[in-house]
């Protein structure tokens, strides 16, 4: 027999949260269910830890990973406490595993402590986030995996890598080489685009690009990762073979960093079951009210594309609300900050 809510929220991420504690606040019989941590990638493989790592680093300091590591697994772990405490306060429930359609409205949850439940709601909120991508290159799925990362993984290193090639172009292959930089490591950036992040005007990406190179960090602009060659001895060097303007070049390296992009995490929760449009990278299609093609069903956050912002997933708990709970917004104005022009 399946329990049953009045809204279902999958995913405990920066939109997820507050609208499980909306709900549940104007009374509705409230879950959430997550499959990792509560909080989302912001609290627990994001902005937090980085930040926090980034902080490690700054000054002329030597550098002990394993603490960095812990300090950074300590203060996300307050995040995330923080968040279970505050769900638990609003009476929502919390339902720790993996959940996919089986039917309209209807959940199969493949249960962390074990088994498996059935849950119906009458309202649906995917809040699923994004993970990220591996591209396709001949030799990768050759090296030892310890030596090949993700934004994920590269944050539980228990020593600088001595020589950080950095795939990607974008804020977290950046953010990532200039943090190994400044912990010691050689850094190798490799960037297909003509300038570092390509959405951002030249000016900034041209004073981006001095930063780097005052760190110390070589950068490789138009140009590709075409193979990789890796020893099967974890402590030789690979060499990775990079099409450029000039013509091609070898770099050799201790670690790889791949930064090359997110991929949403839609593509186990069975869809297709429910008539639930996607796009081509299998994110979620909505209209402006995050509406999903499937009656009741609503999509949150990183997984129906667009900038993936902490506050721009935050943004889409205000639609949320705006229009299923109008009675629950403060009729109140809020501050606003103000200027004095004639301050020079």
């Amino acid at each position: 027999m399946s329990a049953h809510c009045h809204a279902i929220v999958l995913g405990s991420g920066q939109s997820g949260n507050p609208v499980a504690k909306a709900f549940a606040k104007a009374g509705h019989k409230t879950a959430v269910i997550e499959r990792m941590a509560l909080g989302g990638t912001c609290v627990n493989v994001g902005c937090t830890p980085t930040r926090t790592m980034i902080a490690s680093g700054g000054g002329n300091v030597e550098i002990d990973m394993v603490r960095v590591r812990q300090r950074k697994r300590a203060i996300v772990e307050q995040w995330n406490s923080g968040s279970d405490k505050g769900l638990e306060a609003a009476g929502v429930d919390i339902i720790m595993g993996e959940a996919s359609f089986m039917g309209d409205k209807k959940l199969k949850i493949v249960l962390n402590s074990g088994g498996k439940k059935e849950v119906t709601a009458d309202r649906i909120f995917i809040n699923v986030g994004e993970r990220p991508s591996q591209p396709d290159i001949q030799g990768l799925n050759d090296m030892e995996p310890a030596r090949v990362l993700n934004s994920t993984s590269i944050m539980e290193l228990d020593k600088v890598p001595q020589h950080l090639i950095v795939m990607g172009d974008g804020y977290i292959g950046l953010e990532f080489g200039q943090l190994f930089r400044r912990l010691g490591s050689d850094v190798t950036i490799i960037q297909r685009a003509r300038q570092l992040i390509p959405r951002e005007d030249f000016d900034v990406a041209e004073c981006l690009l001095d930063i780097l190179q005052e760190d110390g960090i070589t950068v490789h602009l138009l140009s590709t990762v075409t193979s990789i060659s890796a020893s099967a001895d974890a402590n030789t060097p690979f060499t990775v073979s990079v099409k450029t303007a000039d013509g091609q070049k070898e770099v050799s390296g201790s670690h790889l960093l791949l930064a090359t992009g997110r991929v949403p995490n839609t593509d186990r929760l069975n869809l297709p079951e429910v008539g639930i449009e996607t796009a081509p990278k299998r994110h979620i299609v909505v209209d402006d009210k995050l509406r999903t093609t499937a009656s009741g069903v609503y999509a949150l956050g990183d997984c129906h594309g667009g900038a993936a912002f902490t506050h721009m997933s935050y943004d889409d708990f205000r639609i949320i609300r705006t229009n299923l709970l109008p009675d629950s917004m403060s009729p109140s104005i809020p501050a606003m900050p103000t200027t004095e022009t004639s301050i020079p």
